[in-house]
Protein backbone atom coordinates (compact mmCIF):
# COMPACT_ATOMS: atom_id res chain seq x y z
CA UNK A 1 0.00 0.00 0.00
CA UNK A 2 0.98 3.59 -0.79
CA UNK A 3 1.23 6.27 1.90
CA UNK A 4 -0.28 9.81 1.25
CA UNK A 5 3.46 11.60 1.23
CA UNK A 6 4.63 9.33 -1.74
CA UNK A 7 1.36 9.75 -3.90
CA UNK A 8 2.00 13.85 -2.83
CA UNK A 9 5.59 13.41 -4.07
CA UNK A 10 4.89 11.92 -7.43
CA UNK A 11 1.86 14.12 -7.87
CA UNK A 12 4.45 17.10 -7.74
CA UNK A 13 7.27 15.34 -9.72
CA UNK A 14 4.72 14.86 -12.45
CA UNK A 15 3.61 18.07 -12.29
CA UNK A 16 6.99 19.62 -12.79
CA UNK A 17 7.68 17.60 -15.87
CA UNK A 18 4.49 18.30 -16.99
CA UNK A 19 5.42 21.91 -16.67
CA UNK A 20 8.72 21.49 -18.41
CA UNK A 21 7.63 19.61 -21.28
CA UNK A 22 5.00 22.26 -21.71
CA UNK A 23 7.61 25.07 -21.72
CA UNK A 24 9.46 23.87 -24.26
CA UNK A 25 6.86 22.48 -26.52
CA UNK A 26 5.36 26.06 -26.35
CA UNK A 27 8.65 27.56 -26.95
CA UNK A 28 10.14 25.44 -29.81
CA UNK A 29 7.34 25.25 -31.62
CA UNK A 30 6.93 29.05 -30.98
CA UNK A 31 3.04 28.57 -29.73
CA UNK A 32 3.24 31.86 -27.19
CA UNK A 33 -0.21 33.69 -26.55
CA UNK A 34 -0.64 37.03 -25.53
CA UNK A 35 -3.55 38.65 -23.61
CA UNK A 36 -4.63 41.86 -24.10
CA UNK A 37 -6.87 44.93 -23.14
CA UNK A 38 -9.02 45.79 -25.38
CA UNK A 39 -11.37 49.21 -25.16
CA UNK A 40 -13.89 48.75 -27.48
CA UNK A 41 -16.40 51.20 -28.60
CA UNK A 42 -19.97 50.47 -27.92
CA UNK A 43 -21.47 49.53 -31.32
CA UNK A 44 -18.53 47.70 -32.31
CA UNK A 45 -18.52 45.72 -29.29
CA UNK A 46 -22.22 44.69 -29.94
CA UNK A 47 -21.39 44.08 -34.07
CA UNK A 48 -18.72 41.53 -32.53
CA UNK A 49 -20.88 40.09 -29.88
CA UNK A 50 -24.00 39.41 -32.41
CA UNK A 51 -21.33 38.26 -35.20
CA UNK A 52 -20.11 35.65 -32.63
CA UNK A 53 -23.69 34.86 -31.97
CA UNK A 54 -24.42 34.75 -35.50
CA UNK A 55 -20.90 32.22 -36.00
CA UNK A 56 -21.65 30.08 -32.99
CA UNK A 57 -17.86 30.87 -31.69
CA UNK A 58 -16.66 32.33 -28.39
CA UNK A 59 -15.81 36.44 -28.77
CA UNK A 60 -12.37 35.66 -28.68
CA UNK A 61 -12.00 33.18 -31.46
CA UNK A 62 -14.23 36.09 -33.54
CA UNK A 63 -11.82 38.85 -32.71
CA UNK A 64 -8.61 36.42 -33.49
CA UNK A 65 -9.76 35.37 -36.76
CA UNK A 66 -11.64 38.80 -38.05
CA UNK A 67 -7.93 40.16 -36.86
CA UNK A 68 -6.09 37.49 -38.87
CA UNK A 69 -8.04 38.02 -41.97
CA UNK A 70 -7.84 41.48 -42.00
CA UNK A 71 -4.17 41.09 -41.37
CA UNK A 72 -3.79 38.77 -44.09
CA UNK A 73 -5.56 41.38 -46.76
CA UNK A 74 -3.25 44.47 -45.66
CA UNK A 75 -0.66 43.30 -47.57
CA UNK A 76 -2.67 42.06 -50.77
CA UNK A 77 -3.87 45.84 -51.64
CA UNK A 78 -3.31 46.62 -55.45
CA UNK A 79 -0.97 49.84 -55.78
CA UNK A 80 -2.66 52.52 -56.96
CA UNK A 81 -1.71 55.22 -59.24
CA UNK A 82 -1.63 58.69 -57.88
CA UNK A 83 -2.29 61.89 -59.62
CA UNK A 84 -0.21 64.64 -58.62
CA UNK A 85 -1.86 68.09 -59.60
CA UNK A 86 0.80 69.92 -60.74
CA UNK A 87 0.78 74.12 -60.99
CA UNK A 88 3.72 76.00 -62.72
CA UNK A 89 4.42 78.72 -60.09
CA UNK A 90 7.39 80.64 -61.96
CA UNK A 91 11.06 80.75 -60.48
CA UNK A 92 11.15 80.33 -56.85
CA UNK A 93 11.68 83.93 -55.42
CA UNK A 94 14.44 82.73 -53.04
CA UNK A 95 17.58 80.12 -53.22
CA UNK A 96 16.09 76.71 -50.91
CA UNK A 97 19.46 76.16 -49.90
CA UNK A 98 20.23 79.13 -48.59
CA UNK A 99 18.82 79.38 -44.74
CA UNK A 100 19.36 82.35 -43.59
CA UNK A 101 17.61 83.61 -46.74
CA UNK A 102 14.19 81.15 -46.57
CA UNK A 103 13.57 82.44 -42.88
CA UNK A 104 14.02 85.88 -43.59
CA UNK A 105 11.42 85.39 -46.66
CA UNK A 106 9.18 83.44 -44.32
CA UNK A 107 8.98 85.58 -41.42
CA UNK A 108 7.90 88.79 -44.00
Amino acid sequence: MVDKETVLNLRKRFMFAFFLIMHKYIYREKIIMKRATLTLEDDLFMKLKKHSLEEGKTLKDTINTLLRSSLSQSGKRRNRRLNWKTYKCGKPKVVLHNREALFSKMEG
